[in-house]
């Protein structure tokens, strides 16, 4: 997948006074970890959560919840 955290790190450069929002495939632990620990105002989890990706419940609420434990 490459240097997502150096790409984020540029384009957040380049567009210094931009909200920069980054998008998936954020379906793992480590890839949302990579993508909200730069300079990224936010990121998008989308289908992940519907698929329940995650490991806990496929309830979406659980699954949110569990998205919002990586990034405290």
């Amino acid at each position: 997948m490459g240097n997502v955290p150096d790409l984020i790190r540029r384009v957040c450069a380049v567009v210094p006074n931009k909200p920069v929002i980054v998008a998936g495939p954020l379906d793992r632990v480590e890839r949302i970890r990579s993508s909200t620990s730069k300079d990224a105002l936010g990121f998008t989890v989308g289908t992940a959560l519907l698929d329940s990706a995650f490991p806990t419940s496929p309830d979406l609420a659980q699954q949110i919840g569990y998205v919002q434990t990586i990034v405290r």
